[in-house]
């Protein structure tokens, strides 16, 4: 409580050193204990101690959270691993989160955005394969995936992806 009273009065510094000593006292099966590492991940985020953030959530994962907390967590921790620069852990988050929302096509995408940016093009084909299934209608989807079938060689692909995107939007030439 002295940590939540000093985290609600913006004395995080205090908050910190409080939660922490909670943490040590207090059994894990406590809900108390579970805040404790809530609070904490939220004070480290504030305070852009993005690497504390990552172990508060990472700790949190073991409590067999809900899974809304756990999508929570997830996001938290794709978002943090992203903004430290280590997209290989961002992307292992967000494959565990796609699988708890497996027809979630933001997560998706952002799975296969990920994959991208780590050498994974395969993945972040199928990836966005998947996006486009579930939003026939996502034309810059449909865009990406016309000019990564192009660098493939996939012609056949590709050529019936511009095709819909000329369909959809006949002035642009570029199609």
């Amino acid at each position: 409580y002295l940590g939540r009273l000093y985290n609600d009065t913006e004395r995080y510094d205090e908050a910190v050193e409080w939660l922490n000593k909670a943490i040590e006292l207090l059994p894990e099966s406590k809900v108390s204990y579970k805040n404790s590492y809530y609070f904490l991940g939220q004070i480290h985020v504030y305070q852009e101690n993005r690497a504390e953030a990552i172990t508060a959530y990472e700790k949190l994962l073991t409590l067999n959270p809900k899974r809304e907390r756990e999508i929570q967590y997830l996001h938290s921790l794709v978002s943090l691993s992203a903004e430290e620069e280590n997209f290989e852990g961002a992307l292992e988050y967000a494959r565990r989160w796609g699988e708890l929302e497996p027809d979630n096509p933001e997560v998706r995408d952002m799975i296969a955005k990920l994959a991208m940016h780590t050498g994974g093009a395969e993945e972040a084909l199928s990836e966005k394969e998947k996006v486009l299934a579930m939003n026939p209608n996502d034309w810059a989807t449909l865009e990406w995936l016309g000019n990564q079938y192009k660098q493939i060689g996939e012609s056949d692909k590709s050529f019936d992806a511009f095709t819909k995107l000329h369909e959809h939007e006949p002035t642009n030439f570029a199609y």
